[in-house]
């Protein structure tokens, strides 16, 4: 979740480490990855398999140029508990990407979902030119979607209906429409960061669900595809080929991407789309904040 204050302080760990040196329990590699951990070791090893299927599926899916993929691993830390991450300078709810490392620690639930999401801003910052000019909206809605995943025989499936991601986003988004507190599309696509830290619930729920729409729609799910075929998912594709010109303004990617069939889409029509899809989900509510 780069960008946001909740989640991402750059340096935070490197900062929070001077002078010390954690005694790691696992240090281990993979194809793409090298860990440092005080968690359990086999938590820390199937984490370091899960996050190379987690690679392959940022490949595919982001698509960068062959010069632009890493020449080293990236690195992943794994502490055993949140005590432990908050007094190694954590600053994420459950993990964050700190420009260099991938840093989090033990969850049942939301250790994998979390360290996927981070990945994907780490494999961003690699294949976007001047990536901090990527909007929000795009950058942890997509993020999300692949978080949102569930692995089958050794392959990564993306944008369930049910999930980590659904179980902390979709109910936030629904009772938002409920209460009038509704993100437009209008707004979400020019909202900066700083909004975004304001009033995070709402515009992460609203960004995940809207790249899932975007990605899936009309099905709530897509179980056959890895990445789903959905009516508009020509929309992310186009979207972030445009980003990939380090010279293009946002607002220029977005009328370009935001096409159908030859004819640019109604904003406000989509608008009503998205919210009579995010109502026709089962939504629980989440577990409150710890």
């Amino acid at each position: 979740m780069r960008g946001i204050g909740v989640v991402l302080l750059l340096g935070s760990l490197a900062s929070a480490g001077e002078g010390r040196r954690d005694k790691w329990l696992f240090e281990g590699e993979s194809a793409h990855y090298t860990i440092q951990s005080t968690a359990d070791k086999k938590v820390a090893a199937d984490l370091l398999k899960y996050m190379d299927l987690c690679f392959d599926t940022y490949k595919r899916f982001l698509n960068p140029a062959p010069d632009r993929l890493p020449r080293q691993k990236f690195t992943l830390v794994l502490y055993k508990d949140r005590d432990e991450y908050k007094a190694r300078g954590g600053s994420g709810r459950f993990g964050h990407y700190d420009g260099r490392r991938l840093v989090g620690f033990h969850d049942a639930e939301q250790m994998l979902p979390t360290f996927a999401h981070e990945g994907v801003h780490q494999f961003t910052d690699i294949c976007i030119p001047n990536y901090d000019r990527l909007p929000s909206w795009y950058g942890e809605g997509i993020a999300e979607c692949i978080a949102n995943n569930e692995v089958r025989q050794g392959k990564l499936y993306l944008c369930l209906k049910k999930g980590p991601v659904p179980k902390i986003r979709l109910y936030v988004v629904q009772e938002a429409i409920r209460d009038g507190r509704w993100v437009r599309l209008k707004d979400l696509l020019v909202a900066d960061r700083k909004t975004f830290q304001q009033e995070w619930k709402v515009y992460y729920a609203t960004s995940w669900l809207f790249c899932h729409f975007l990605l899936t729609y009309p099905k709530q799910e897509d179980p056959a595809k890895q990445i789903p075929e959905g009516r508009y998912k020509q929309v992310v594709v186009r979207f972030h080929n445009a980003m990939l010109d380090p010279k293009i303004k946002v607002q220029d990617a977005v009328t370009q991407a935001f096409v159908l069939e030859g004819k640019p889409l109604n904003f406000d029509d989509l608008d009503k789309e998205l919210r009579e899809y995010a109502l026709s989900f089962e939504a629980e509510r989440p577990p409150e904040d710890r």
